[in-house]
């Protein structure tokens, strides 16, 4: 019996499969915004165009290359290295290193037909994670600022139900409270009012902090005056605070 013969392939036709597979490869990098997912479809396309022995992917971070996938061959130390730009929206996002054993100038082609396509594909996957990051900072903004606005909606209402509570008694039972009572109750409610004026005060420093108009003045501060207020602020308390 004689040898099968292989089915003859024109060149024509061997391109023209090359070039459905770039489509085919183009069409599937354009679904996916996944990054990881990306490269590796990218190097599956690349292995099915030529024969490709190992691939690095650097892209570039904070103006210098890292490197995002490296299948086959780490730092590509032998063979013919294919090294090619990846550009998109004439930006460069990093360069491609193709490790082969050799490669025609058909090949390069290929290659270089499929690069674009590659490279679009990276530019919506980086744009795609950058909003994602940026829609994960503003949620997180959002609820630093709630939990904010929660601290401080129950700072302000401890010092403000000291002031009405004690002006309720007062205005209840000014003619049943002696001259201590009454000067107890002013002394406190004094300085539950100070204690709020400082917490409004200190509202509109962060507000000038944020707006970066905030000017600070250092000057000479009693340290018991402020422990005495403090341990005077946190009673009544389930702890006991001593001086």
């Amino acid at each position: 019996m004689g040898a099968t013969q292989e089915p003859f392939v024109s060149a024509e036709q061997a391109r023209g499969d090359h070039l459905q597979v770039v489509l085919e490869a183009a069409q599937e990098l354009v679904q996916n915004l996944d990054l990881n997912t990306v490269l590796h479809r990218s190097v599956d396309a690349l292995r099915r165009l030529v024969h490709v022995a190992g691939v690095t992917i650097l892209l570039m971070e904070n103006d210098g290359l890292y490197p995002a996938l490296v299948e086959g061959a780490e730092g590509l130390p032998s063979g013919m290295v294919i090294e090619e730009p990846l550009i998109a929206r004439s930006e460069v996002l990093g360069v491609v290193q193709i490790r082969v054993d050799a490669a025609d100038q058909e090949e390069r082609e290929l290659i270089r037909t499929f690069l674009p396509f590659m490279s679009n594909a990276i530019a919506n996957s980086l744009e795609f994670e950058a909003q994602r990051s940026a829609t994960e900072r503003s949620e997180e903004a959002q609820r630093v600022q709630r939990d904010f606005l929660s601290v401080v909606s129950h700072e302000l209402r401890t010092p403000l139900a000291v002031v009405m509570g004690y002006a309720e008694t007062l205005a209840r039972n000014v003619d049943q409270l002696d001259a201590d009572q009454v000067v107890n109750i002013s002394a406190r409610t004094r300085d539950a009012s100070r204690r709020l004026a400082r917490l409004i005060g200190d509202l509109f420093d962060l507000a000038q902090a944020d707006r970066g108009t905030l000017g600070v003045s250092l000057y000479p501060t009693s340290v018991e005056r402020v422990l005495k207020q403090a341990s005077f602020e946190t009673q009544p308390s389930k702890h006991r605070l001593e001086i």
